[in-house]
């Protein structure tokens, strides 16, 4: 089993999603930065990255309303 997998699990969802939030927006300016110095293979693969990091975030489990 991955160990980074069981960290993030043993965090509380609300910041598990602040961590994937974080690194969504990280890696779409890391992805402009890239698009802007014209590296257009580099900018698609962080365009990538940067999708995985929102399905991940939309993947956490919303609060049970009361």
């Amino acid at each position: 089993m991955n160990p980074l997998t069981n960290l993030l699990q043993s965090l509380p969802a609300r910041v598990r999603l602040a961590i994937y939030a974080a690194a969504f927006l990280a890696t779409l300016i890391w992805a402009a930065w890239q698009a802007a110095d014209g590296d257009w293979a580099t900018f698609i693969g962080a365009l990538i990255g940067a999708l995985v990091s929102a399905l991940a975030g939309s993947n956490v489990p919303k609060r049970p309303r009361s």
